[in-house]
């Protein structure tokens, strides 16, 4: 929206900015909101706090950009058929490049490469950090549920103490939750409240993939 009269202020109540919308089935996670301006060709931030903007001044000549969140997916990307990701590519909907990256599908000549495929989908199923899942104390508290990660599982997935993580399930919506702690070790291990692994419907010792949401900072993922 290009901005023309004078004296114009933009305040903005908006969720999803910060955690995006999340998937089920193992989908991943949509894009989140996001709003902005343009002005003199430089994006200016209106605000801090992502989705939260009050009287914000803007000039004769500003875009206000508006992104709005995506849905999050259904079911396992690397589970997706092979002719409906040909059918998206034909539309336009994926480049070649996301096609292989996200969905596993390499093509060859035009056409999809089935055995390629199936090498590329095994690689990126094994890359995916997983962790043990343990009943712990102390992981339910006022602000929100916790987990503990192991300094290996938690370098896997680029996130520190403070950051928001999920917890995939291949049969319903994931399980998030804010990394409270790291602890030390390398076994792909992860502390969880006792009433996590009820939702999940998981028993104890169980083992899940994990993905991380957000660095726990406002202004990064």
């Amino acid at each position: 929206m290009r901005i023309q009269a004078p004296a114009t202020q933009l305040s903005v109540l908006a969720e999803k900015a910060v955690l995006p919308p999340f998937g089920v089935c193992g989908g991943a996670a949509g894009a989140p909101n996001r709003f902005y301006i343009r002005r003199n060709g430089q994006a200016v931030e209106p605000s801090p706090l992502p989705g939260k903007v009050s009287g914000f001044p803007l000039e004769p000549g500003d875009l206000l950009m508006m992104e709005s969140s995506g849905g999050g997916g259904f079911g396992d990307p690397l589970d997706r058929d092979l002719s409906q990701v040909a059918a998206d590519l034909a539309e336009g909907y994926v480049t070649p490049g996301a096609a292989e990256a996200i969905y596993g599908v390499v093509g060859s000549g035009g056409a999809i490469d089935a055995a390629a495929t199936a090498a590329r989908r095994a690689a990126l199923r094994a890359a995916r950090p997983r962790a043990r899942l343990s009943a712990a104390e102390g992981l339910d508290t006022e602000r929100g549920r916790a987990i503990r990660l192991d300094v290996g599982t938690a370098g896997r997935l680029g996130v520190a103490a403070g950051a928001v993580v999920e917890l995939v399930n291949p049969r319903g919506a994931p399980l998030r939750a804010w990394v409270a702690s790291v602890m030390p070790g390398a076994a792909r291990r992860a502390e969880v409240p006792a009433v996590a692994l009820r939702m999940l419907a998981l028993a104890d010792g169980a083992e899940v993939e994990v993905r991380a949401v957000h660095s726990g900072s406002l202004g990064a993922s």
